[in-house]
């Protein structure tokens, strides 16, 4: 188990490179001499895998969820 300690900075290095390799991604895909053929599905199927590590490192940033997120014993 995690402490709670780590899980901020190891949150925002995750997220941090998961938008720095999709921003490479998009670079290389649309600047190379073959973009793809249909520049309206690519970004629709693309753009979730940058949105979401974005909201991730926002979310761990202002820290919600992090503190709320301890096992808690369950008591029968």
């Amino acid at each position: 188990m995690s402490k709670p300690i780590l899980r901020r900075p190891l949150g925002l290095v995750y997220a941090g490179a998961a938008v720095t390799n999709m921003f490479f991604y998009f670079v290389q895909t649309f600047l190379e001499p073959h973009p793809p053929s249909n520049t309206a599905y690519y970004p629709a199927f693309n753009l979730p895998w940058l949105i979401a590590p974005m909201v991730l490192g926002l979310r761990v940033y202002f820290g919600r969820g992090i503190e709320s997120a301890e096992p808690r014993a369950i008591v029968t």
